[in-house]
């Protein structure tokens, strides 16, 4: 299993928190100390959340689970979906689609139409205006940006990991 070191979360620069003035109250126990207005974080904290986190992953990959990425931020969009093609998992960096977990039947509705769309030679683009084959185009782009990382999910994810969440 991979480890993570002091000095490689240093040479990230993953001790600089936010500004000590945005920071949550819950947040306290984990700063070390304030320079020049943002907070320094507790490494070694980190370096055992860490840990837990990648043990806890581990644990539900060898059991076939599967895992689904989140990250929709512009920074975090391209490495979350090379990592998750990497690693053969699911991941979602467009827009998060409401009810991707809740209401999962709506979204297998809606990737089998993007698959339906896919086929070429199907019956569905026969005897079709120009007008009408450019709407289902405009639909299969739209459906494919939506449904990129999840395209292939047949069922709901055992672990769901949010990269850069606001809440």
């Amino acid at each position: 299993m991979i480890t993570v070191t002091k000095d490689e979360l240093l040479k990230s620069g993953a001790h600089f928190g936010h500004v000590t003035s945005k920071t949550d109250p819950n947040f306290r126990d984990y700063v070390v100390s304030q320079k020049n207005g943002i907070d320094i974080i507790n490494l070694d904290d980190t370096i055992d959340r860490l840990s837990k986190a990648l043990s806890f992953i581990k644990s539900v990959v060898d059991r076939n689970g599967e895992v689904l990425f989140v990250g929709t931020k512009k920074h975090a969009k391209d490495i979350i979906q090379q990592e998750a093609d990497r690693c053969g998992m699911f991941y979602v960096v467009e827009r998060w689609l409401g009810g991707t977990l809740t209401n999962f039947s709506t979204i297998k509705k809606s990737i089998k139409r993007l698959q339906s769309l896919e086929k070429e030679g199907s019956s569905l683009y026969e005897d079709l205006t120009k007008k009408e084959l450019l709407m289902l185009n405009r639909e299969k782009i739209k459906l494919s940006d939506q449904h990129r990382g999840i395209k292939d999910m047949k069922r709901l994810p055992d672990v769901v990991v949010v990269v850069d969440g606001k809440n």
